[in-house]
């Protein structure tokens, strides 16, 4: 499906039709197009500090509400009439948070990255002064616990062999240190990367039983490939009229097993019934973001009930983030 372009037929229902452009974007899209949509955005505008941090960070710095305004800069980029000024306006407002959030993690990554070449350096001057003293401390868990790259483990090989020389009566723990050495490094060449095997997303979500569309509420599901991978989810159950709201407690997003939503926090998850899903959910998708979501099941007056994963025929899948 090729990319959605708005039209003034549009214009009377303006915030379902921007949601189903989201749910496309989410989908279709990454997070790589996403930051390429935001820097075509802000070249037009007077933003050079943020068009440097936005073209210097890496895409993973946007997250889902990031990747929403992104979608907008797009859509924005692509309509010409203006008819979002509203939403535009939030954008702008959103823009000086990005550049407070993205500079936090570039200098984040810049201290790690000098804390972890500082630990390294002491280390190894660590390393020296035990062995002036002469002690039997190198051996094989000293190794594991502590970081010496392979220059510095060649290094302390070097000085062992030469130390070996000027003092004979410890030739027995030297000896050691350096066995200790040659194991640690044949470990360290055994130990392979793991291969991260590629899902096939069609098979996955293929045993999914999901209602396509709801011809009494006007609605219709978003494709189920997009679960895979995101961090929200929201779905409507039309015979039992549960609204379901699924978070994911794992980095790689939810995944699907057979009919089962997988990863997500059950107690953070819930599912509300709704007395009215004609209205509730009209108004429910109009919100762009997921926080408006959020608060507007906030007040929808029913007890929260726990969530089993499970999806079936009767299920409207609605949303994702």
């Amino acid at each position: 499906m090729s990319e959605p372009i708005w039209s003034t037929e549009m214009n009377d229902d303006v915030e379902n039709h921007l949601a189903k452009f989201f749910n496309w974007y989410t989908y279709n899209k990454s997070r790589n197009d996403a930051q390429s949509y935001l820097l075509t955005y802000l070249q037009g505008f007077e933003h050079a500090e943020l068009l440097s941090l936005v073209q210097n960070s890496p895409s993973t710095d946007l997250d889902g509400q990031d990747l929403t305004y992104c979608w907008m800069a797009r859509i924005l980029h692509n309509t010409p009439i203006n008819i979002f000024a509203q939403h535009e306006q939030r954008l702008k407002q959103h823009l000086p948070k990005l550049a407070q959030k993205l500079l936090s993690a570039k200098v984040e990554r810049k201290n790690s990255k000098n804390n972890l070449e500082d630990n390294s350096s002491s280390q190894l001057e660590e390393t020296l002064k035990l062995f002036k003293t002469g002690r039997n401390f190198l051996n094989k868990k000293y190794l594991e616990d502590f970081t010496h790259t392979n220059k510095e483990l060649k290094q302390l090989k070097e000085i062992i062999d030469r130390a070996k020389n000027t003092n004979p009566h410890l030739k027995d723990t030297y000896d050691s240190f350096m066995s200790a050495i040659d194991e640690h490094l044949e470990s360290k060449q055994k130990v392979r990367k793991k291969r991260v095997k590629k899902i096939n997303v069609e098979k996955v979500v293929q045993k999914i039983k999901f209602l396509e569309s709801s011809d009494e509420l006007g609605l219709q599901s978003i494709d189920p490939k997009s679960i895979i991978g995101s961090k929200f989810l929201l779905t409507f159950n039309t015979k039992t009229r549960m609204l379901a709201l699924y978070y994911c407690n794992e980095a790689t997003g939810f995944f699907v097993k057979g009919t089962t939503i997988q990863n997500f926090d059950v107690e953070k998850s819930f599912s509300k019934t709704v007395r009215k899903p004609e209205i509730v959910l009209a108004d429910l998708l109009k919100s762009i973001v997921q926080h408006g979501i959020e608060e507007k099941v906030s007040f929808i007056k029913s007890k929260q009930k726990v969530l089993t994963g499970r999806i079936n025929g009767d299920t409207l899948l609605l949303r994702v983030h």
